[in-house]
């Protein structure tokens, strides 16, 4: 499947996954339900993205979409009918700041021609007490955390390490995360 999508858009053709998928790929139960209802006219263009109910899947089982890749998403074992069978909503959104943190800073290695190997990223979401958030303008009930760790491979300076470390900082997804959002939530037809 993925040397097919690989072939096909490396032939400069603007293909929908689900609408340009060969017969012979077997896709999950899951995911055929959703596809049935895909709108590749719509997902994909602009930046949108579906997250679908599978509905033959887990009870918080969903299928994301976005006219080329396809994801699952349900909630841990630990949540009451949760099935993990993907990740769960928090770490997709931490997973999203991992991997900008990534691509950031191996853009800036490579533009300045700084020898990293590797870059891993960890990132984990948590709810701490703000009481014990010393530069937390909320000072009662619970806060949202972050935490970001960066291993950096190569034979690198002191000086290239810490220029890398302030541009992990930098990456467009952590400043969306650290500054006013609007979340538009509207019903569709």
């Amino acid at each position: 499947m993925a040397a097919f999508l690989r072939q096909a858009l490396a032939g400069g053709r603007q293909l929908s996954m689900l609408a340009a998928r060969p017969s012979s790929v077997v896709m999950s139960p899951a995911v055929q339900l959703a596809a049935r209802r895909f709108k590749p006219s719509f997902v994909g263009e602009d930046g949108w993205v579906q997250v679908e109910e599978t509905l033959a899947g887990p009870p918080y089982q969903n299928v994301v979409l976005d006219g080329r890749h396809e994801t699952l998403v349900d909630e841990p074992m630990t949540f009451p009918d949760g099935q993990d069978t993907g990740m769960n909503p928090y770490q997709f959104l931490v997973a999203s700041l991992g991997a900008c943190t990534s691509v950031t800073v191996r853009l800036y290695a490579n533009r300045n021609n700084i020898p990293l190997e590797r870059i891993r990223v960890f990132t984990k979401h948590d709810r701490i007490y703000a009481k014990d958030c010393e530069t937390c303008t909320t000072k009662t009930g619970k806060v949202d955390k972050i935490f970001v760790k960066v291993q950096l491979e190569g034979d690198l300076t002191a000086d290239q390490r810490n220029k890398l470390m302030q541009i992990a900082n930098f990456c467009p997804v952590h400043k969306t995360l650290t500054t006013e959002t609007i979340v538009d939530v509207a019903a569709m037809e």
